[in-house]
């Protein structure tokens, strides 16, 4: 902008982009606290991340959040190619994953509420379950051209290990607090 000659268009721009980026770590930083504040209730993180402040904010799941998203923003820092490369690597890949466990889980969810009888009433969702299959098919089909393609085979396969790894621990810690 700057070049075309509009005087201190560049720092508007600038200044446009730091809010949009700022207004998404702030939408983060929320969800984030408020996912670990729902996973201490259910008893899948520490019950003190449960306590909030006298107005209501999380403040112990908002201040782990905040260290863990420091620790990764100095991690593109302190190590670049190794620890923040695999962390951004995987997360794009464990989001597809997300993506097939949710359209998987609603096949499951609307066959249970067809069991029960309560399906017409709590599920409205277009073109179940074709929609849902399609959604699994391409998220696969994207594994498998990550995994042929060199330059993203090891994204696809960090993205699996992962989620692998996570599942284990999962099951570790349900069974040790069973």
């Amino acid at each position: 902008m700057d070049v075309m000659g509009i005087p201190g268009a560049g720092l508007i721009t600038r200044l446009v982009i730091l809010s949009a980026v700022l207004s998404c770590l702030n939408s983060s930083m929320y969800i984030t606290s408020r996912i670990l504040t729902e996973l201490a209730d259910k008893g899948d993180a520490p019950q003190a991340l449960t306590r909030n402040s006298t107005a209501e904010a999380p403040r112990l799941a908002i201040l782990v959040s905040s260290i863990a998203g420091a620790v990764v923003a100095f991690s593109s820092i302190l190590a670049p190619k190794t620890v923040f490369a695999f962390l951004l690597n995987c997360s794009g890949g464990l989001i597809l994953l997300i993506y097939c466990l949710i359209a998987s889980s609603y096949i499951v969810a609307r066959h249970l509420a067809r069991k029960d009888g309560t399906e017409k009433e709590n599920f409205a969702l277009p073109l179940f379950p074709v929609i849902n299959y399609v959604t699994i098919g391409a998220v696969l089909l994207v594994f498998i051209a990550m995994l042929i393609d060199p330059g993203e085979r090891m994204t696809a396969l960090s993205s699996l290990l992962t989620a692998i790894a996570c599942y284990i621990l999962a099951r570790i810690f349900a069974r040790k607090a069973a």
